[in-house]
């Protein structure tokens, strides 16, 4: 899969280095070229013409014979080669627009990059899409020019102007995973929701400081706390507290696993993608008002003048006092009180 070994004719495998083959990814460039992109191409430009992609398409990983490069490549100073081998392919399913016209029914991406026409070879869902919806389609084939494909009907969308379609589309385009593996929820389910007291075991207790949260009004969850007093020299003490999700999500688990596919929480119009279960995210792990939680605290010293000092960071605990809104915080800066 990652190019360092490859099969070739006669069942015999060898390795790139000990033949005229490179692997990289390839890509599209400006003006429309093919290009392959890795360590093993070095600094000279390797371009793919039309004729040498059989069956790659852009974003595969593929193993390359490179050629005699052509008078026009040799004047633009680039190398040229043909696909010998699609090592990985980047995209299983593609998004695309469910084409009929006055001919067969054919499945155009959304993605620039892919310039190909996708035909059904069947169905896994209710119905006959309709004239420009948008589907998701498998990529079970790929023709030697690929400019062509066949492949299932996975899901339909929806026309691009209902509701909701263009967000699912986005997730879909960008292969980001709505629903959790069955083993990631249970391990959550299985997470205590009290804090025991092994938990506090080398954690500052930071329960009796003033913290609250500051968070849009239609805020979910809360992962972030401020407190600040007034120390010496003018100096203002400052603790920031971030929920301490490590404390929940454990290297090799399950949950670790859905976290790092992921990479981060997605936020579209109306939906809303954790990078964890809700048991975590909404739950464990969001430092609701009056209820104990585990964290991190970093902790310093913000003197009159800007300078920051006493820097210092650990695990902590802490119980929020209030959850605030970001415009009732800007109307209490703007009409500071003197009792509250």
């Amino acid at each position: 899969r990652d190019g360092k070994v490859l099969l070739g004719r006669g069942k015999r495998y060898f390795v790139p280095e000990a033949s005229d083959l490179v692997t990289g990814t390839l890509r599209r460039v400006a003006g429309g070229h093919m290009e392959v992109v890795g360590k093993a191409v070095g600094k000279v430009p390797l371009r793919i013409p039309p004729a040498g992609m059989r069956s790659a398409l852009a974003g595969d990983t593929v193993a390359v014979r490179l050629e005699r490069p052509r008078k026009k490549a040799r004047l633009e100073g680039v190398n040229e080669g043909v696909v010998v081998k699609v090592l990985e392919r980047a995209r299983q399913e593609v998004v695309g627009r469910w084409l009929v016209g006055s001919g067969r029914p054919h499945v155009r991406p959304l993605d620039r990059r892919l310039k190909i026409t996708v035909t059904p070879t069947g169905s896994r869902v209710e119905g006959q899409p309709t004239e420009g919806e948008l589907v998701v389609m498998s990529l079970d084939t790929v023709d030697p020019t690929g400019r062509r494909a066949r492949g299932m009907l996975l899901e339909r969308l929806g026309q691009a102007e209902d509701p909701g379609v263009v967000e699912r589309v986005v997730l879909r385009l960008h292969g980001i995973e709505e629903e959790f593996s069955g083993a990631a929820l249970a391990e959550a389910e299985r997470l205590p929701g009290a804090i025991l007291d092994d938990d506090l075991e080398g954690r500052d207790d930071l329960r009796g400081e003033p913290a609250i949260t500051i968070d849009g009004r239609t805020a979910r969850d809360f992962d972030d706390a401020v407190s600040a007093h007034r120390g010496r020299n003018g100096n203002i003490e400052i603790s920031v507290q971030i929920a301490d999700v490590s404390h929940y999500v454990r290297p090799g688990t399950a949950l670790d696993e859905a976290a790092r596919s992921r990479g981060t929480s997605v936020y579209l119009p109306g939906i809303c993608v954790p990078m964890l279960p809700e048991r975590i995210s909404n739950d464990l792990c969001s430092l609701r008002e009056g209820v104990d939680r585990l964290t991190w605290s970093a902790h310093f010293a913000v003197a009159p003048d800007g300078t920051v000092s006493g820097r210092a960071a650990g695990r902590s605990v802490i119980r929020s006092r209030r959850r605030c809104t970001y415009l009732e915080v800007a109307d209490w800066l703007d009409e500071p009180r003197t009792d509250w």
